[in-house]
């Protein structure tokens, strides 16, 4: 059984990503209202980006109903769950290389209480022959998803026991704006340049790379991108940059940005809460 509350994500539908699209959290609750939509909390829909709110529920029930209600289909508004308030994901190391992902499944069990594995994915790492070619290899790395809002600590294989650990999805960085939390595909922000800092796309930057500095610190650029930036730590930077990130990381042990399909009948394949 998933805890309250239990959140659904709501977004109108775009047949352009760059489109002007926007919901206001109040009007789209006087819509709500309308339609006799209760049991939400008190204060339960949140903007949680240009074009989507988010509306908490007080129960299961209620939540599941509204995901399928026709009248939000009929007015171009597109319902989910988000898949980080129905899922954990976490990584177990010493899986053998030579597994595949239906092994990984088949031979890994969960503790009492806890979900069911729904999905495993291999980490491959890069390796540099003799020649100096690069090729990409499978490590016994694996990020497993876990069916609820539990996360082992431990899965069993084989009769012995694996540590399971918090699975940190990769920071997505626009290549456009040099923002965090979208690509450049999905931008629609003017173009910023990541070598000099000016109002230019990076790709036609004449700036040398021995030039090049940090266009928040002016810093001169390194390996590292604690060094490259040691006046605004990463997790600083991630948040003042996005800040929808800090009322999703203050109530949720965890949290996994999904792209998600945009299609008119994307709630009908999407998990419900239980």
């Amino acid at each position: 059984m998933d805890r309250p509350p239990y959140l659904v994500h709501v977004s109108r539908y775009e047949q352009e990503s760059n489109s002007d699209s926007t919901m206001h959290p109040i009007k789209f609750g006087q819509l709500l209202m309308r339609l006799k939509i209760t049991n939400i909390m008190q204060d339960g829909i949140k903007r949680v980006g240009r074009n989507r709110v988010a509306v908490e529920f007080k129960s299961p029930e209620s939540a599941n109903a509204f995901i399928v209600h026709p009248e939000l289909t009929l007015k171009g508004y597109l319902t989910s769950i988000p898949t980080y308030n129905i899922t954990r994901m976490g990584m177990v190391k010493e899986v053998p290389s030579e597994w595949s992902e239906e092994d990984i499944i088949s031979n890994l069990t969960v503790p009492a209480g806890c979900g069911k594995i729904l999905k495993a994915r291999r980490i491959n790492y890069r390796f540099r022959n003799a020649e100096g070619s690069t090729e990409w290899r499978p490590s016994q790395s694996v990020v497993l998803t876990f069916d609820g809002q539990i996360l082992p600590q431990r899965v069993f294989a084989c009769y012995s026991s694996l540590t399971v650990e918090l699975y940190h999805f990769p920071t997505i960085i626009c290549f456009n704006c040099c923002r965090y939390g979208h690509t450049k595909t999905k931008c629609r922000s003017k173009p910023k340049c990541f070598r000099c800092g000016d109002n230019h796309s990076s790709d036609s930057c004449s700036t040398a790379e021995s030039d090049a500095c940090c266009m928040y610190c002016d810093e001169k650029p390194s390996q590292k991108i604690e060094n490259l930036m040691p006046r605004f730590p990463l997790a600083m930077i991630n948040m003042l940059i996005n800040p929808s990130l800090i009322a999703i990381l203050s109530h949720l042990p965890q949290m996994v940005a999904l792209s998600k399909t945009r299609l008119n009948l994307h709630h009908l394949i999407t998990p419900l809460h239980r």
